[in-house]
């Protein structure tokens, strides 16, 4: 995952940056040519971000799933919901998958994921994230909620956004965030007469980052959970009632990049990477959230 989040955090703040640029920002007359240009640019550009998170989600849910695998639990004494999508709903979702490939991929793909799928009940047991949105070629926000409920986390959505604000985002409600993310992709990629304001778009990154830290944040927590469980009750428990613990490198004014502990600064660095480095390499560091001037979270580095 390590991998995968680095390029997920930096692929988003670089389309962040460029939201900026002249070449996606209107100019006046309105009815500037070049400012055809900069709409469709913007319009690939959310269609891309909406993309990315969903991949990302779904990588984070495979994660989730190897954590469950390394349980002491085995499946027989799983909720029914979570038996339910490591079977039924894999099995709808592979078909779901192979449905939206092309014809010569389709079988190469089918041979490796029927072999991990039929492992749920061996030992030891493979577990895969095939049943994450089985239905549709888009991710939901009911496809999040309905995956994390099968571990057995209540309110998922409401969790997701007490993270958020506890990152330092002012997200009020995830859920909706997402669902607006949704909408726009949508209108992006089937209405090239419509637009997406820079601002907007801007908006709509740093919303999708910030909705990537907290599935990122929640699911690895589960997955602790379960690795750490020894029976049942212990891991109603253990999901009922996880906290989760920050630490912040956040960008100064001045340049400089300051490394923040329950909102009190613990040591300034040169920069970025400095920072990261330090606040990484600390034991017990928790997990590390790189922020802008404005203390919004750009990107999770551990």
């Amino acid at each position: 995952m390590s991998a995968s989040r680095t390029e997920f955090f930096s692929t988003l703040r670089f389309m962040l940056r460029l939201t900026q640029d002249q070449l996606l920002t209107d100019t006046f007359p309105p009815a500037a040519p070049h400012n055809i240009g900069a709409r469709i640019l913007r319009h690939g550009l959310s269609v891309s971000a909406f993309a990315m998170l969903e991949k990302y989600a779904e990588g984070c849910f495979g994660e989730l799933m190897s954590g469950i695998g390394i349980s002491s639990i085995k499946y027989p004494l799983f909720s029914a919901k979570l038996k339910r999508f490591l079977t039924i709903d894999a099995v709808n979702g592979l078909s779901n998958r192979v449905h939206f490939m092309d014809q010569a991929d389709q079988q190469p793909y089918v041979d490796v994921q029927i072999k991990l799928l039929s492992s749920y009940n061996s030992d030891p047991a493979i577990y895969t994230a095939l049943g994450f949105s089985p239905r549709g070629s888009n991710v939901s926000h009911g496809d999040i909620k309905e995956a994390f409920a099968a571990c057995g986390v209540d309110a998922p959505w409401d969790k997701l956004s007490a993270i958020a604000t506890a990152i330092g985002s002012s997200r009020v409600s995830l859920s909706t965030d997402y669902r607006n993310l949704a909408k726009t992709r949508h209108s992006s990629a089937h209405d090239p007469t419509g637009n997406v304001a820079s601002a907007d778009l801007a908006t709509h990154i740093e919303t999708a980052i910030i909705i990537g830290i907290a599935i990122d944040v929640l699911s690895t927590a589960v997955a602790h959970a379960f690795s750490k469980a020894r029976n049942s009750p212990t891991l109603e428990n253990a999901v009922g009632g996880i906290a989760h613990s920050f630490r912040f490198i956040d960008e100064q004014p001045s340049g400089i990049w300051a490394e923040r502990m329950n909102g009190r600064i613990v040591k300034r660095y040169p920069s970025e990477e400095t920072a990261a480095t330090g606040a990484l390499g600390r034991s017990r560091a928790g997990r590390v959230i790189a922020r802008d001037v404005r203390q919004v979270p750009v990107a999770m580095l551990g």
